[in-house]
């Protein structure tokens, strides 16, 4: 699996080719990387990030976690 290193510019005009209707700004894409929830990097007043990471944070965002709960409630 190679990094797709990208900036927040970068990233938004690879979704709009993606999905055109998407409903995702750079505002958006700038608030995730900025609040730590994907790993970013750093080099002078660039911030880039690995693509794959935003697009996994994007389809997981507001989904339960999976944690297995079958023994919840059970004392062990």
């Amino acid at each position: 699996m190679t990094n797709r290193m990208r900036t927040v510019n970068t990233a938004y005009e690879e979704l709009i080719c993606d999905d055109p209707n998407t409903a995702v700004t750079k505002n958006a894409i700038r608030q995730i990387v900025n609040s730590g929830k994907i790993p970013s990097l750093r080099f002078g007043n660039r911030t880039v990030f690995d693509l794959d990471d935003l697009e996994k944070y994007l389809l997981t965002f507001g989904k339960p976690d999976t944690v297995n709960k079958s023994n919840e409630g059970c004392i062990i």
